[in-house]
């Protein structure tokens, strides 16, 4: 019988919190999580590392960690796009303070971006899997050429 963990993300998103002990990822020595989970976890608090580390020295954590939660958790905004959008926004020098988490997501061009790195990665992959067909049994077709109407058969 598998043993059944609970896993420790504050905002899980899976229906039951409940996994079992071989799907969960184990951080530390008893603290288990879903994948997902975990992966969202990670990306927040780089966005909060990333952010003191290129656009504030020493930001109000509160205040910035309570901005992020909501962008990812209430906003449902992706945390890949908003650790991309920060990233460029950071290195561009377009955001100066933690409010401007809030304008860089809806940014256009942001996006765009977005988008394009998005399909670049897709088409990498789809390059690097190998050719499937979806049928590779032989057909034989027959050809029958049809009767020659001649002037007399349309007399008939």
């Amino acid at each position: 019988m598998t043993k059944i963990v609970k896993c420790r993300y504050k905002y899980c998103k899976h229906d039951s919190r409940e996994l079992p002990k071989e799907e969960a990822v184990l951080v530390g020595k008893s603290s288990y999580y879903h994948k997902d989970c975990l992966k969202e976890s990670t990306l927040i608090d780089k966005i909060i590392e990333m952010y003191s580390e290129r656009v504030e020295k020493n930001p109000i954590y509160s205040h910035l960690r309570k901005t992020v939660n909501d962008l990812v958790i209430k906003d449902k905004i992706d945390a890949e796009f908003l650790y991309f959008a920060l990233d460029y926004a950071s290195s561009k020098k377009m955001i100066k303070h933690v409010p401007g988490l809030r304008y860089i997501v809806k940014n256009d061009d942001i996006k765009r971006l977005w988008e394009k790195k998005k399909t670049a990665e897709f088409m990498r992959s789809e390059k690097s899997k190998p050719q499937q067909y979806v049928n590779n049994t032989t057909r034989e077709f027959t050809f029958k050429a049809p009767k020659q109407k001649t002037i007399a058969s349309l007399f008939k």
